[in-house]
């Protein structure tokens, strides 16, 4: 994937390919003119697999678009993949005719497995038909990187687009909107890259960019931080917590611009915790109702401040009734635990190991005086003086 240089006229063609799982093949060429007639010439148009990203699945398929740029049509051609310059997989199609001028798609019958963490895997895919008169647009290249969460509390995170971040991805709520998010080179005083958003319907903007993966903890805090600023139009954008680069995976919102009109950079800061230990994401989602442009963000920061532990101290529940007693006390809010009574001389007029939240001790054969109650449950010993009276 090419980084982007984009001026506003040229954005239209930008986002209707989109920026993930779709490449143009290497050296590709459609210059039919220069065939001769009953020439075959079939070529790899498009290829559609999973993007570098986190835990790519080891169930990933791959698909290509085979266009018939020759003067006859084709009845069946070779498929072929090279993972890492191994070649994988291979088939025959035959299914269809692949008339001039035609495009179908095709997809290798086995699945392919990305799964291995921090891996690196170099795609070539191959299209072959025999009398092939045109084998430089015959092959199709790309890297998919299996990526490794990022952790943000062994390390702050910082995305400022002057490389093209990997596993970045996009989705499109309103499929028929002239919309997306995409990476741009301007000419701002320290924001010259970024990752921008545009509307050229001026409809609905409901689009989602996700970041790469992060490794989130329940032991530390996130400070996010990012510049942001409109073109010309009102913007409105939220970032939310989500478990997968997907809109139906969202964990919270982490913060809510509502509209925004600054047409200089200004900065957005929040601050989030997860309740569990994990994987997740981050979405910029632009939600202007009408009107919507362009939207830039740069310098993504992330950074994690441990949450220190604080001793929680439990309320004493322990309570003996009544005071002073006469036949019996009543000791609420033990378990499990072994009551003692003893007498002013320190003698041990009484033991029971007891399983109630409420017991009930009968003194009634106890003299009248002063007395304490030993209460002992998992080495924490708890005393109450009472007074019994005849």
């Amino acid at each position: 994937m090419k980084k982007i240089f984009i001026s506003i006229g040229l954005l239209i063609g930008f986002i209707s390919a989109g920026f993930a799982g779709e490449l143009l093949p290497n050296n590709f060429s459609d210059a039919t003119n220069l065939l001769d007639a009953d020439s075959v010439d079939i070529a790899i148009a498009n290829v559609y697999t999973a993007a570098s990203a986190c835990e790519l699945s080891d169930q990933s398929s791959i698909t290509l678009k085979v266009k018939n740029f020759g003067s006859v049509d084709v009845e069946s051609f070779n498929v072929k993949c090279f993972v890492n310059n191994v070649e994988t997989n291979s088939f025959m199609y035959n299914e269809n005719v692949l008339a001039v001028g035609d495009s179908l798609y095709v997809t290798f019958l086995d699945k392919f497995d990305f799964s291995e963490d921090g891996a690196t895997f170099d795609l070539k895919l191959v299209v072959e038909a025999e009398n092939d008169v045109n084998a430089s647009n015959d092959s199709a290249y790309t890297v998919l990187n299996n990526l490794e969460a990022y952790d943000v509390a062994a390390n702050d995170y910082v995305e400022n687009f002057e490389v093209e971040p990997q596993g970045f991805s996009w989705q499109k709520v309103d499929e028929g909107a002239i919309s997306g998010w995409f990476f741009a080179h301007g000419e701002d005083v320290g924001h010259n890259d970024t990752a921008a958003f545009t509307n050229m319907n001026f409809g609905s903007a409901n689009d989602y960019l996700f970041t790469s993966c992060f490794s989130f903890d329940t032991a530390h805090s996130y400070d996010l931080s990012f510049f942001y600023r409109c073109y010309s139009s009102t913007e409105k954008l939220k970032v939310l917590l989500v478990s997968a680069p997907n809109k139906d995976d969202i964990v919270k919102e982490i913060i809510d611009l509502g509209e925004i009109k600054n047409t200089t950079y200004e900065e957005a800061n929040a601050s989030f915790t997860v309740e569990e230990n994990g994987v997740y994401y981050l979405a910029f989602f632009n939600y202007q109702e009408t009107g919507s442009f362009l939207l830039n963000l740069d310098d993504i920061t992330i950074s994690a401040t441990p949450i220190i532990a604080t001793e929680r101290i439990e309320p004493d529940d322990l309570t003996v009734y009544p005071i002073p007693a006469q036949n019996n006390i009543h000791v609420v809010g033990v378990r499990d635990s072994r009551i003692e009574i003893f007498n002013v001389f320190g003698e041990n007029v009484y033991s029971s190991v007891v399983a109630s939240d409420d017991e009930i001790i009968n003194i009634a054969s106890l003299a009248a005086g002063d007395y304490v109650v030993r209460i002992t449950e998992k080495n924490i010993v708890k005393t109450r003086k009472i007074v019994i009276i005849k």
